[in-house]
């Protein structure tokens, strides 16, 4: 079983001590995403409900940090790929994602607006035992006063549901430390995925609850990345990802034109 660090928790108390909700003069929240994510809540860990494809894509986002971290660790417990990385999950939900970061060592931060998720993964994390995991319910706007930075900031399938995505992505990029990372997954806004994201999965084959996604908050690679040049941030990393709604598998894909992660770094440490 894992122990909280010290120095987490004492920034986790400052944090505490400094927070609003929501304090930011650009707010990132939509509180119709919320509500109808918070509503999931009775079934979030059901693999086999609603949430399948969040359970089905971690395999894909937590072997990318895992890979993406794990050589900048030095002497790992066995089985602790990530142990001692400080990560950041912005937009947790119910703590799929951050369970599976936690689970490979790493002391993960996870911030959600949803109090009813948030309540949802603090009850999993307590009966699980999880000691390096902690619960906030949150916005990313409302840690910026925080002295604590991080190795590692994600937000997995979030920006999609964000008022201002370019002022969240700002705000995540703040709580990246120097060399740090920013890791982000979302779905571009094109024809393909109007067809296969709504029509197919939501429409026609009911594989996502109806109004899951707007096509319209999708935010095309090019608008991401421009947001990132905007704060300095530099793509190290762009890859497509594929569902197949019929066996609930994800894999990488060279199609950029559905869902995509994208990996950046601070640019400003490449020119210090």
């Amino acid at each position: 079983m894992f122990r909280r660090p010290r120095s987490l928790l004492r920034s986790l108390e400052v944090a505490r001590g400094q927070i609003t909700r929501s304090s930011r003069s650009i707010g990132t929240l939509n509180d119709s995403e919320v509500a109808k994510f918070g509503a999931m809540n009775r079934d979030w860990w059901d693999q086999n409900g609603q949430n399948s494809p969040l359970h089905s894509l971690n395999k894909l986002r937590v072997g990318y940090v895992r890979d993406l971290l794990r050589k900048t660790v030095s002497n790992p417990p066995p089985g602790l790929p990530l142990f001692g990385k400080k990560i950041l999950d912005v937009g947790c939900g119910g703590g799929i994602l951050a369970e599976g970061l936690a689970q490979l060592g790493a002391e993960v931060t996870a911030i959600d607006a949803s109090e009813e998720l948030i309540s949802v993964a603090e009850e999993r994390r307590k009966r699980k035992g999880i000691e390096n995991l902690t619960y906030l319910d949150v916005l990313v706007e409302d840690l910026q006063e925080i002295e604590s930075r991080f190795d590692l900031v994600i937000s997995s399938e979030v920006l999609e549901h964000v008022e201002e995505p370019w002022a969240f992505v700002a705000y995540c990029s703040n709580l990246v430390k120097k060399d740090g990372d920013l890791v982000l997954t979302t779905i571009n806004r094109t024809i393909q995925s109007r067809i296969l994201a709504i029509e197919l999965a939501e429409r026609f084959a009911g594989l996502l609850p109806r109004g899951t996604h707007d096509w319209d908050k999708f935010v095309t690679v090019e608008e991401l990345i421009m947001d990132l040049r905007e704060v300095k941030f530099r793509v190290e990393d762009i890859k497509g990802m594929r569902w197949n709604p019929f066996t609930n598998e994800w894999q990488w894909s060279n199609s950029l034109d559905v869902n995509y992660l994208l990996h950046a770094k601070d640019d400003k440490s490449f020119m210090s």
